[in-house]
């Protein structure tokens, strides 16, 4: 890979800083006539163009958006299409295609928290996701902890209220709530994107605890309707998955928390960056996948259903489950595709398989060079076939090829 991401920056949670800043009194699910103030993009220098979203698209935003700011982003986010940098005291969307200002809000005492509801499975317009900040409004005699909700493509406010009591900070969201890590390390709670009301509560036994990790140590793993947090329970680690009801579907293992690597796989990485688990994984000499709905563990496809297909790429499952260090979670679809399109992509930049061995249809045309599609959200882009079509179509010539073996 020719371009690298040099900063590891995956999770929110940026420095809170007190400032004097007088709070109305207000309706909790009303927007306050004081909320932060969202402005439109006009000012940013655009770059590249509009296309495929690649590590060198999104290496290019970082240090355009850093350069125009004047240093780096505490942290980021990756959402269909855009770059959400947090700064001490704004935040700015960008677009991945051609590193243009979306939107910026400013938080003058920073963000203690941030998450994105995921995208519908098999979406990529991204327009429906919406960002979740928590946040510190400081006045000269009190402190209030508050969320607001955007939508992550606009920017446009819809919600700023103040955080259910007993709660942190957000952590996590799934399609219809913002999931809190409360004041007990054994609790979390959910409450509704679309409804004041708390949607539900999930609690551990009494010496139980859920990890609050910093940084890029845990980063909380969710899909449309489920969660997946860490917990250690009487010397036995493991992650736990909630559904939106507070109900748990499922429970996984570990022996040691500290030392293991939790990554997500969706609709929203960036193919072949620092923070894309597929490509990751494989560089990195394999992990252990797991399907976010059941918690069971698989091989993923093209591995788990080409014969021979390891005599030319390297499966990625090379770690046993009992003492992984390495977990891979998402929808068994999305792994499955982003697996299958990430090995035929490594085979034809080895010469293991020529371009002749697939559907000239199948191939695009990305800086000068030919090759398949690393995401299915850029079989969409490019009009493809959909993109479940495609994948099997790039699955039915490995076949092909690897019984030639």
């Amino acid at each position: 890979m020719s371009t690298k991401v040099q900063k590891k920056w995956f999770v929110v949670g940026g420095v809170a800083i007190s400032v004097a800043v007088s709070v109305m009194a207000v309706n909790a699910w009303y927007i306050r006539e004081d909320s932060p103030v969202v402005h439109p993009g006009s000012d940013s220098t655009v770059i590249g163009n509009a296309g495929q979203y690649t590590a060198a698209s999104l290496a290019d935003v970082l240090e355009s958006v850093s350069a125009e700011k004047g240093g780096e982003p505490e942290s980021f986010l990756v959402s269909s299409g855009s770059l959400i940098a947090f700064f001490p005291d704004h935040v700015s969307a960008h677009t991945l295609a051609t590193g243009r200002k979306k939107w910026s809000v400013d938080l003058p005492g920073g963000s203690v928290g941030a998450a994105l509801s995921p995208p519908a499975e098999g979406s990529s317009d991204g327009g429906d996701q919406r960002l979740i900040i928590s946040y510190r409004q400081s006045s000269l005699f009190s402190e209030e902890n508050r969320y607001m909700v955007l939508d992550a493509e606009s920017g446009k406010l819809s919600e700023d209220s103040p955080t259910p009591a007993g709660v942190r900070r957000v952590i996590g969201a799934t399609k219809g709530s913002v999931v809190f890590l409360g004041e007990s390390d054994g609790q979390v709670t959910g409450r509704s994107l679309s409804s004041a009301s708390e949607t539900w509560e999930a609690s551990l036994p009494s010496e139980c605890t859920y990890k609050d990790y910093e940084s890029e140590t845990w980063k909380p793993v969710s899909d449309t309707d489920t969660i997946v947090l860490p917990y250690e329970c009487g010397g036995v680690d493991g992650l736990a998955a909630f559904n939106e009801e507070g109900g748990e579907e499922w429970k996984y293992q570990v022996e040691d928390l500290d030392d293991l690597d939790v990554r997500q796989v969706d609709q929203n990485d960036v193919a072949r960056s620092e923070s894309d688990p597929i490509s990751t994984v494989i560089d990195e000499g394999g992990g252990v996948f797991l399907d976010i709905q059941s918690g069971q563990s698989f091989t993923p496809s093209p591995w788990g259903g080409v014969a021979h297909l390891e005599k030319m790429v390297e499966s990625p499952v090379g770690e046993v489950e009992s003492n992984a260090e390495t977990i891979i979670i998402g929808s068994r679809r999305e792994i499955d595709f982003r697996g299958t399109l990430e090995s035929a992509n490594r085979l034809l930049e080895m010469g293991d398989v020529q371009e002749s061995d697939f559907d000239p249809g199948l191939l695009m045309s990305i800086d000068g060079d030919s090759r398949l599609a690393l995401a299915p959200g850029e079989v969409e882009r490019e009009k493809k076939v959909p993109a479940a079509s495609y994948v099997d179509d790039v699955i039915d010539s490995l076949k092909v090829k690897s019984q030639n073996l």
